[in-house]
């Protein structure tokens, strides 16, 4: 073999050894690649399924707010009704007191002016028999 024959073939074993390793290497890039496009896939698909899971638990807060809000406005409105029926019974309670101290004034006035006229019939009498006495 002539060194021209050697190197040739050397060289041919060389450009067969690099189109190997650059097939090596596109392969390799290709497949890590392909893992990090599954790698991402799979990250999105989970990020996905994560926001459909926080827009479901927004869509039930929403709601429970929408009960709250409704149950307050619910409560405040009864608390008004109760309010303004408190009021009228502590007004009522007033007048009936109010009747009461009045009644008990003249049931006090009747028990004393009875007190007198009893005191006044009481000394009549007496004097009547004592006139009769005499």
């Amino acid at each position: 073999m002539t060194s021209n024959t050697q190197v040739s073939k050397l060289y041919e074993e060389l450009e067969c050894q690099i189109s190997g390793e650059r097939s090596k290497v596109a392969l390799e890039h290709s497949q890590k690649e392909a893992r990090a496009l599954a790698s991402l896939e799979t990250e999105v698909a989970e990020r996905e399924a994560a926001l459909r899971s926080l827009e479901e638990e927004q869509l039930k807060m929403r709601q429970r707010l929408e009960q709250v809000l409704a149950a307050e406005t619910a409560a405040r409105s009864e608390n008004s009704f109760l309010s303004q029926h408190v009021e009228k019974l502590e007004a009522d309670l007033n007048r009936r007191e109010f009747e009461v101290q009045e009644l008990q004034s003249t049931l006090d006035a009747l028990k004393h002016r009875t007190k007198e006229e009893k005191r006044r019939r009481a000394h009549q009498a007496f004097k009547v028999r004592c006139c009769q006495m005499l």
